[in-house]
């Protein structure tokens, strides 16, 4: 299988012999492949040898959607930093999988997001495989990303009731979404999001005096959100104490679907 593709490889020897011991455990699966998608990974298998540390972890997954991932290749490797963040967060990454196919479909239009969805990552996985299904609806609007957030904090409700997801589809609603989003009081949040982070911070110098009680992978995410510059209001201990009077229904109603989904799961 190699030989009839020996011209395209002939220039990328070096690289493919400097990492011969870690492509000898994939090579079987590569062999089999190579024919088939060879021209659309030559173009970018010196970056990949460069890069091979960071992506080895994902080879499994890449092989064997190979069919999704050769034709995206040059967007993988153009979002590469953005993407990497996320699989350090190997809980959320496990679940993502049966939905990452589809992502990697639409790295397009889902790239620029990358970036500015990482941040709230935590609080969107809940809702991931749901909001993959109107990821067509969501990405032309860059400010339901930016603030993602703090919508899941007062519509995150909405998603958990069987079948509302499907508003999404209604014309309009995800340019009301993105039109509302930046305009709906943080106050509640912020404050929320002060109080994990000085408790989070307090855990880790705990930790840090008592020794290592976390594995290191585990480790290195909490460091990463606890180290996490605070910005605005929050850094500057301005807390908004109360939202606009016009959204005090909102408040009421989250309030209402809140204790109403947790006496369901307590019964």
């Amino acid at each position: 299988d190699v030989l009839p593709n020996a011209p395209a490889l002939l220039t990328h020897v070096p690289g493919l012999f400097g990492r011969a011991t870690q492509l000898d455990a994939y090579l079987e699966d590569i062999l089999v492949l190579l024919d088939g998608y060879l021209p659309l990974v030559e173009p970018h298998l010196e970056t990949i040898m460069a890069r091979f540390d960071d992506i080895e972890p994902h080879i499994p997954f890449c092989l064997e959607h190979a069919d999704v991932i050769a034709p995206h290749l040059d967007l993988l490797i153009e979002y590469l930093d953005d993407i990497l963040p996320y699989a350090r967060h190997v809980d959320v990454w496990e679940e993502m999988e049966p939905v990452l196919p589809l992502l990697v479909t639409r790295l397009r239009a889902l790239g620029p997001h990358l970036h500015v969805l990482r941040p709230h990552l935590y609080k969107i996985r809940p809702f991931l495989p749901v909001l993959a299904q109107h990821v067509d609806r969501l990405t032309p609007h860059l400010e339901i990303s930016q603030n993602a957030d703090v919508l899941i904090y007062w519509f995150g409700w909405l998603l958990r009731i069987p079948g509302a997801h499907h508003l999404m589809k209604l014309p309009r609603v995800t340019k009301a979404m993105a039109w509302l989003a930046p305009r709906l009081p943080r106050g509640y949040l912020k404050a929320q999001t002060l109080r994990r982070a000085r408790g989070l911070r307090r855990h880790l110098h705990l930790t840090r005096r008592r020794g290592p009680a976390l594995p290191g992978a585990v480790a290195g995410v909490w460091e990463e959100s606890a180290d996490m510059p605070l910005t605005g209001d929050v850094a500057a201990g301005g807390i908004q104490a109360r939202p606009r009077r016009s959204f005090h229904p909102l408040v009421a109603l989250r309030t209402f679907m809140k204790d109403k989904i947790i006496g369901k799961r307590r019964r």
